[in-house]
């Protein structure tokens, strides 16, 4: 895999928030800087997706894949900020 590592000067990405500039996720997310360790881009990378899935969401119907997958895929994501964070909740990632 390869991963969008700058040439040694740590910058902000563009472009989330340029899309959704009413978004302050995306302004924040556009404020983590390269270079980043692989976890946090993957993490960049389901971002993407999710961004993706809101649009598709919109003109495809399919809730009972759509529940028994995004359930999966949260109980993944409380997992592994469980190794991030051992006190860490799913309180701690599912925005307020």
């Amino acid at each position: 895999m390869t991963l969008p590592i700058s040439s040694g000067s740590q910058q902000p990405r563009s472009g989330a928030s340029a899309a959704f500039p009413e978004n302050r996720a995306c302004r924040e997310v556009d404020d983590i800087v390269a270079p980043f360790p692989p976890v946090v881009a993957e993490l960049l990378a389901l971002h993407s997706h999710a961004t993706a899935l809101l649009a598709l969401g919109e003109t495809e119907r399919c809730p009972q894949e759509y529940q028994l997958l995004a359930r999966y895929i949260i109980q993944k994501l409380l997992r592994g900020w469980a190794t991030q964070d051992r006190l860490g909740t799913i309180d701690d990632i599912i925005p307020q």
